[in-house]
């Protein structure tokens, strides 16, 4: 994964996600510190750093604990963006060690019950969203409360057990994409972050035709995608 991390590097990315349950938290630290003795990146401030708190650590007196312990991990002093991993309860973390905090995998309900008793109102949610999963009143309900949507498994969750090749599949994309000179994945992440989407892509690097590849940004895409750090994962999805 550390190879992967620091091609992403290379190739523009600054914005990674990890989380605790990963067991990524450490490699990507690594990466990170070697892109920056490499000169890869000028300096912490050009990357925004996202981990997640496990449920078995949302309670009052675990939480800051536990983001001490991805701070080891990571070897850093903060990060910008810690979330929720799971709807679960959370102490407001002082000590200025995340800069934002925000929520993964929040329903519209949960959201608001969140709202209604946190001091503290999430920045993001992150959650699984698709052209056939496309979760349009969950959208709206963040959007009018003032919560950035990120979106993962964009193309389908593959390497997961809920995968799917819907979208890679669909005879419709495929004809609009070539339309366009794009891949299925290129024109399916344009319109994402046409929709004021950031978008989860995987750090694995994939043998496609015996050759490890990372997925390219497009020069189309005109908001940011980052990677994230998980090494249980894998994605089957490239820039041709």
């Amino acid at each position: 994964m550390r190879k992967a991390i620091l091609h992403s590097i290379i190739i523009g990315y600054r914005h990674f996600d990890a989380a605790a349950v990963y067991q990524s938290e450490q490699c990507l630290g690594e990466a990170l510190a070697q892109a920056l003795e490499l000169g890869l990146v000028k300096s912490r401030q050009e990357l925004f750093i996202t981990s997640k708190l496990w449920c078995a650590y949302a309670h009052p007196d675990r939480v800051l604990p536990a983001l001490q312990n991805t701070l080891k991990r990571l070897g850093m002093e903060y990060i910008v963006l810690y979330l929720i991993h799971y709807p679960m309860s959370l102490k407001s973390v002082g000590c200025g060690l995340p800069r934002n905090i925000g929520v993964s995998n929040f329903s519209c309900k949960k959201l608001e019950h969140l709202l209604l008793t946190s001091m503290i109102p999430p920045a993001v949610n992150q959650v699984e969203m698709s052209p056939f999963w496309q979760q349009a009143k969950l959208g709206e309900f963040c959007q009018k409360k003032g919560i950035h949507i990120t979106a993962f498994s964009d193309l389908g969750a593959t390497g997961t057990l809920w995968a799917s090749n819907q979208v890679l599949d669909s005879e419709v994309l495929k004809e609009i994409a070539e339309t366009k000179g794009k891949t299925v994945a290129q024109f399916t992440e344009f319109v994402s972050t046409r929709s004021q989407l950031v978008l989860c892509i995987l750090s694995e690097m994939p043998k496609i035709k015996g050759k490890r590849v990372v997925r390219t940004p497009d020069p189309d895409l005109l908001l940011p995608v980052f990677i994230v750090a998980d090494p249980r994962k894998r994605t089957q999805f490239h820039y041709g």
